[in-house]
């Protein structure tokens, strides 16, 4: 079977290809038996289609190989970290593209794992959206800032000695942040 490679967009805006990249907000690589799993009304073939364009268009990579039943079986991940700094992407368009796409698929299977299981009890996610009007120098203050912020909350998780018998942390919950921030274009 060829696989034509489809660029970020084609690759990812499909609800089925969406819901996959979903699957990895947990974090760790998945099996198609694994996904398949998840996604019990795709079928088999479809999932495998599914995959191959989504390592062909470098949104997913395969981590592992390995033989079960005399078929290869591969294991598959994220193939960029949505935690990738501007500086590491550079000026790329494409890499920039598929970090978002990465950062937005996590944020999404995220949130829906948490509505599910919070069913129809009350949701308390923090959904902000501000836009501001900053000189580049502002911007890097504020992102030093902010940055500095979760570099201190995330200090607070501590060591052993702050954990309950069931291994979290005693009145603690984790929670997500993702933080993104683009410069508005302006209309010509």
């Amino acid at each position: 079977m060829r696989i034509v490679a489809a660029s970020t967009y084609e690759a990812v805006l499909h609800p089925d290809r969406l819901r996959i990249l979903m699957e990895f907000a947990g974090g760790g690589g998945r099996t198609a038996a694994d996904l398949q799993a998840g996604l019990r009304d795709v079928s088999a073939a479809t999932l495998y289609r599914h995959l191959a364009m989504l390592s062909a268009a470098g949104v997913l990579s395969v981590r592992a190989t390995r033989r079960v039943r005399g078929a290869e079986e591969k294991t598959y991940d994220l193939a960029v970290s949505p935690l990738l700094s501007m500086k590491e992407v550079g000026r790329e368009p494409a890499l920039f593209l598929k970090v978002v796409t990465t950062f937005a698929a996590l944020l999404l299977g995220d949130f829906n794992r948490y509505a599910r299981r919070m069913g129809r009890r009350k949701l308390d996610p923090l959904l902000r959206a501000y836009a501001l009007d900053l000189t580049d120098a502002e911007f890097r203050e504020l992102s030093g800032a902010l940055t500095d912020v979760f570099a201190r909350a995330a200090g607070k998780v501590g060591g052993q000695d702050a954990r309950g018998a069931s291994g979290k942390t005693k009145g603690r919950r984790r929670r997500r942040f993702y933080l993104g921030a683009l410069p508005e274009v302006e209309s010509p």
